[in-house]
């Protein structure tokens, strides 16, 4: 395996290899792909409850421990990773304050899921520029979705209510926010291999999130295809004729969809009962929007307690504010974040994210992700912010990536 050096990524290791390491090294690198394919196939399935250590999670310490090992535990973290350390490490200083506090040691157990995520993240982003690995993770994340859709014709998966659909997950939202950040993975890592893309992944996919009625999810295919248009007419060079026709497919679209909606209140309700689209109508009955969206996002306790928009408040122990709400958690992470860790550390993270997208990538991926549908349209495969990006990120290779 030849290996050359790119001038983009800090060395994530530095170390003076012996050729007699070599060899117990590659085997050690390999063990370690190995335990991640193996946590990315058993993380769907939920064999205790939410929060607990599953099978899935074992390989990926695993994984990590095998890395560790290869490269003699001399780890030095990316450059732009180190926000997200930053961010980690101002968690579990909220939480132990609040821990200390409270004599709740559970609130540190928030603290203990992100230092899990920085694993997940430091893991991924070093094998991710190895084309085979990369690969093999996109078709295990296919093999995943397709499983979850065997399982929901064979009639075996779990519901939440009687009608929210969560396969192989304890929690409708779960299985929503697996099937849509799967699908993401899949079209950002075909671009960067430079595979053309096709419906398959979007059908079976909008399909798994219909079913689990969850509303975030199905608005965050709605931006995905939003990006998609808007990444094309800034970085295309379309002709009159095609700016016409997105101009009236737009307007056709928002049109039918205001008819719709305007049109079939009562009889979605009878006919749907409590699916996706019935959620979408019914959402904001009963009381103004502001008033609807603050009950259904669980913000009473960010509206009666502002305060700890600036300080933090602590992730968990949620009993703490059931005066103001039910005891649960926040629905909406970037409220959520602010509110559970205080303004410092959700600008550090902000920033994490920031640089991130700031070189087109996410999780070592480019955002330029071509399309069938933009392909036919527009008559092109390859946005030019994406092609930029390419020749930018990886002094002129053509596939965006050096092996």
């Amino acid at each position: 395996m030849q290996v050359t050096e790119s001038k983009r990524i800090i060395p994530c290791f530095r170390m003076q290899i012996q050729p007699s390491a070599i060899k117990p090294q590659l085997s050690l690198m390999l063990l370690s792909r190995a335990c991640f394919y193996a946590f990315i196939i058993l993380k769907p399935f939920y064999l205790m409850k939410s929060g607990s250590f599953q099978l899935g999670d074992l390989f990926l310490m695993l994984s990590l421990l095998a890395l560790l090992v290869a490269q003699g535990f001399s780890v030095v973290i990316k450059r732009s990773d180190g926000w997200l350390v930053c961010f980690v490490a101002l968690t579990f200083v909220v939480n132990g304050v609040y821990a200390a506090q409270y004599g709740n040691i559970g609130i540190i157990g928030a603290s203990l899921m992100y230092l899990y995520n920085l694993f997940a993240v430091i893991v991924f982003g070093y094998h991710a520029d190895n084309r085979t690995f990369l690969k093999a993770t996109i078709i295990l994340l296919r093999f995943d979705l397709l499983i979850q859709l065997l399982i929901y014709f064979t009639g075996l998966g779990s519901t939440y209510g009687g009608s929210r659909y969560m396969g192989t997950f304890n929690d409708p939202n779960q299985f929503g926010v697996f099937v849509f950040f799967a699908f993401l993975i899949i079209k950002m890592g075909e671009k960067k291999l430079g595979k053309r893309s096709t419906f398959f992944d979007d059908a079976v996919a909008l399909f798994l999130v219909y079913q689990s009625v969850s509303v975030g999810m199905f608005l965050g295919f709605g931006a995905y295809y939003v990006c998609l248009v808007v990444n094309a007419i800034l970085f295309l060079r379309l002709s009159a004729g095609k700016w016409l026709f997105l101009a009236f497919l737009g307007m056709a679209l928002c049109i039918a969809g205001l008819s719709v909606g305007l049109s079939v209140g009562s009889a979605v309700s009878a006919l749907f009962g409590d699916s996706l689209a019935h959620k979408f109508l019914t959402k904001f009955n009963g009381g103004s929007l502001v008033e609807s969206f603050i009950a259904d996002r669980q913000l009473v306790k960010v509206v009666e307690h502002p305060e700890y928009l600036v300080f933090g408040s602590g992730e968990g122990f949620m009993w703490r504010f059931a005066s103001g709400g039910p005891a649960l958690e926040i629905h909406s992470t970037p409220i959520g974040i602010i509110f559970y860790y205080g303004l410092i550390p959700s600008v550090v993270l902000a920033v994490w994210v920031a640089a991130k997208i700031k070189n087109g990538r996410v999780g070592g991926y480019y955002m330029g992700v071509p399309h069938p549908c933009l392909d036919q349209v527009l008559g092109s495969r390859e946005p030019k912010a994406a092609a930029l990006l390419d020749a930018r990120g990886a002094g002129g290779c053509p596939d965006g990536c050096r092996l």
